[in-house]
């Protein structure tokens, strides 16, 4: 995505992580307003079943196991609110970047970036799901502050893993990541990884296999100390869940030999591989063009099994944003920003891979309604695997001006054949600035959507959306 269409998302990923997560108790919000949800009869696939909107910048979004209950939060507030029609149950302030519920819906966490102590540091707090009251709030501080990036759970759920960027006494970023005991919030181990290069290193994502035995931690890490913004490879890191033991380190650097920055990690269910994507410089192209790269490494070893590229149509700037693995094991989806061309500017693009192999089984991209600037953020997959969620942004104007409308879009997609099953578009007024961030998928039957939308005095508020799935 272009630096023009890259606004709206920068803003709402940096009003994510400015700030410090709070511990006061509930308060009310500023502007809120549901939809009433679906009264009888079975829904229509993608129908909007209700928007609620709360003051702040939302960063994630959790459906509850049962069902019942979805989880958003952000720059102001962790909220729950009803699943079926968006009635707000509770509201916590505080801000985090980060959101999990816990396996049986009992617990929620969420993580952030906290100035508490003067020095920046980063708090995990543990909430009751169905009261919102506080369980325990964990600290962590470094020599020189630290920002944290992502957040997981055992599948057990005994379990809370942090990941982000520590800064040492001499000022250098390495990755750092926390595991802490659920029930408590007592620490268990912190480790940090420092790259070769001995400068940037920063951790983007976290997740555990299916076993729970094992953490994979991904993100970007200088491999020399001279001209760092060229010299970055993606760095994954296993640790052993129990202990904090580091397992092994891999590194990708493109074909480019340039700056290489990962995004996001998942684990295949079987547990035997995992999957990493981001960004990568390519060969031969402008100076700073990225292509998508999606990694597969054995899980056991970190041998890479498969890397495949992609470089969209316009030969330009694209940049992969999530990962997930199909539940059956057989597939793997990444999506993200890609350049179409002069015609269409920045689009989104979906792809399915083969996890087994990296053979692509499909791709679909999506231009907006002025083919002005396009971008995915997120996406989830219905319990099943039959169908993928994409949500993102699209830009309402393509004049150079710095307020340009713009509107969440979600997409539905078939798993197996990438067949659009429906879209649907959000936005709050005409002037709209609005950015999907983030999609969960409830078992009850219903997709979640959340992100930023300004209100009528031109702030951001948090809204969520619920569709029928």
């Amino acid at each position: 995505m272009g630096n023009r269409g890259r606004r709206v998302l920068a803003a709402v990923a940096a009003g994510a992580m400015a700030g410090g997560l709070g511990l006061a108790g509930a308060s009310a919000p500023r502007a809120a307003g549901a939809l009433g949800g679906l009264a009888g009869g079975a829904a229509v696939r993608g129908m909007q079943l209700w928007v609620s909107r709360y003051s702040g910048v939302a960063a994630a979004v959790a459906a509850g196991p049962d069902g019942k209950t979805v989880f958003v939060t952000g720059t102001s507030a962790t909220i729950a609110y009803q699943a079926g029609t968006g009635a707000r149950l509770w509201a916590r302030r505080g801000t985090a970047v980060a959101l999990a519920v816990s396996p049986r819906g009992g617990r929620v966490f969420v993580t952030g970036n906290s100035s508490g102590a003067g020095r920046g540091g980063v708090a995990t707090v543990a909430y009751r799901a169905a009261t919102g009251a506080l369980l325990w709030a964990a600290h962590y501080h470094g020599p020189r502050g630290e920002a944290v990036s992502s957040m997981a759970l055992s599948p057990d759920g005994a379990t809370v893993f942090i990941t982000g960027v520590s800064r040492d006494a001499a000022a250098h970023a390495d990755y750092v990541t926390v595991a802490y005991r659920a029930a408590t919030g007592a620490p268990l181990w912190t480790r940090f990884y420092n790259g070769p290069g001995t400068g940037f290193d920063a951790a983007a994502s976290v997740a555990v296999s299916p076993s729970g035995t094992t953490v994979f931690i991904t993100g970007t890490s200088s491999r020399s100390g001279k001209g760092a913004s060229r010299n970055l490879d993606y760095a994954t890191v296993a640790y052993r869940a129990a202990t904090g033991a580091r397992l092994w380190v891999s590194r990708y650097n493109g074909p480019g030999n340039s700056s290489d920055e990962a995004t996001s990690v998942t684990a295949s269910p079987s547990g035997r591989t995992v999957f990493v994507t981001g960004s990568s410089v390519h060969s031969g192209g402008p100076s700073g063009n990225h292509d998508w790269a999606t990694v597969a490494y054995r899980a056991a070893t970190g041998a890479r099994l498969w890397t495949r590229r992609y470089n969209g149509p316009g030969k330009g700037e694209d940049s992969a944003s999530a990962v997930a693995a199909g539940p059956g094991g057989r597939t793997v989806f990444v999506t993200g920003t890609s350049f179409g061309g002069a015609a269409s500017d920045d689009d989104w693009a979906t792809i399915a891979y083969s996890a087994a192999t990296g053979a692509q089984r499909w791709a679909r991209r999506h231009n907006g309604p002025v083919s002005s600037e396009d971008g995915a953020s997120a996406l989830a997959l219905s319990p099943d695997g039959t169908t993928v969620y994409v949500t993102g942004t699209s830009l309402l104007d393509d004049r150079e001006n710095r307020d340009r409308p713009s509107e969440y879009v979600t997409i539905a997609y078939r798993a197996a054949t990438g067949t659009r099953l429906w879209a649907r578009h959000y936005r709050n007024n005409s002037t709209d600035q609005a950015g999907a961030v983030a999609v969960a998928v409830s078992p009850a039957g219903a997709v979640f959507v959340t992100g930023s939308s300004t209100n009528a005095h031109g702030d951001f508020d948090y809204a969520t959306i619920a569709y029928s799935r």
